[in-house]
């Protein structure tokens, strides 16, 4: 059913009282099967405060989960025949024309999560949101500016970009 094992396991609520200190606020405009955004990346355990706002002509919805959840979340809405109604339980929330909708959901694993909509047709016409949860890692990246006055015989390596990643372990944090 909607909203059951397949989200990732989080904390969800569409309370905007309920949005905890420190969440980071994401404000996405929902226009007609779209949303203003494509992609989100997140930190795992890191909590988004989506701030929804309905600029269309018809009401949109937004329901966070991977793409199993999504899919079976599609199914149910479309035999539902009213695709407004939620479970309490799950990641979603509903926003008519003109109106705002406040959804806060704590990403706990690294992985591949959406934001669908799913008015009859939308999710399928694209309408969704790609969020990439990382690990908790820290990623250096760089690349070497170049300096106009000096004379370089070879500059090799030290001109191109660099990146390199370490994966922090757990109770590490860097600030």
């Amino acid at each position: 059913a909607c909203g059951e094992t397949r989200q990732s396991s989080s904390d969800a609520s569409r309370d905007s009282a309920a949005a905890p200190a420190g969440a980071r606020a994401v404000d996405v405009a929902m226009e007609d099967i779209k949303f203003d955004q494509t992609t989100l990346t997140v930190k795992t355990g890191e909590t988004i405060d989506f701030r929804f706002t309905n600029t269309g002509q018809i009401p949109h919805d937004a329901f966070i989960g991977d793409a199993a959840a999504q899919m079976e979340h599609d199914d149910e809405m479309a035999h539902m025949g009213d695709a407004s109604t939620h479970s309490m339980g799950e990641a979603a929330v509903t926003v008519q024309p003109g109106a705002a909708g406040q959804l806060s959901y704590t990403f706990t694993e690294p992985g591949t999560y959406e934001v669908g909509c799913h008015q009859p047709g939308h999710y399928g016409a694209g309408m969704k949101i790609e969020v990439t949860v990382e690990a908790k890692e820290l990623v250096i990246r760089g690349r070497q500016q170049d300096d106009k006055s000096r004379q370089y015989l070879h500059r090799g390596i030290a001109a191109r970009q660099f990146q390199r990643t370490f994966v922090l372990a757990d109770g590490m944090e860097v600030v």
